[in-house]
C-alpha cells in the first residue's frame, strides 16, 4: 500500500517554498523569510496546500486565532 504523505507533504513544503520566495520579493528582512513566516503569511491568505493563489482570502485573524490554526490543524500546511 502507497503511503499518501509524502504527496501531502511536497504539496506544503511547496506551498511554504512559495510562501518565503513571496517574503523575499517583498523585501522582508532575511532573519523573517523562514517557515514560520511562510506558514504566517499562508494563514493570513487563508492557504492550503491544495488552494491556488487566486483562490486565496483574507479572513480577519490577529495572533490568537493564527495561533489556534496552527494548534488544530486547520491549516494542513505543517
Amino acid at each position: 500500500m502507497a503511503d499518501r504523505t509524502p504527496k501531502r507533504r511536497s504539496a506544503a513544503a511547496k506551498r511554504v517554498a512559495e510562501a518565503i520566495e513571496i517574503l523575499a520579493s517583498l523585501n522582508v528582512p532575511k532573519e523573517q523569510q523562514n517557515e514560520r513566516s511562510a506558514l504566517t503569511l499562508l494563514a493570513l491568505f487563508g492557504m492550503t496546500p491544495r488552494k491556488t493563489w487566486s483562490d486565496a482570502t483574507a479572513p480577519m485573524l490577529g495572533i490568537t486565532e493564527m495561533m489556534n490554526v496552527f494548534r488544530e490543524g486547520a491549516l494542513p500546511i505543517c
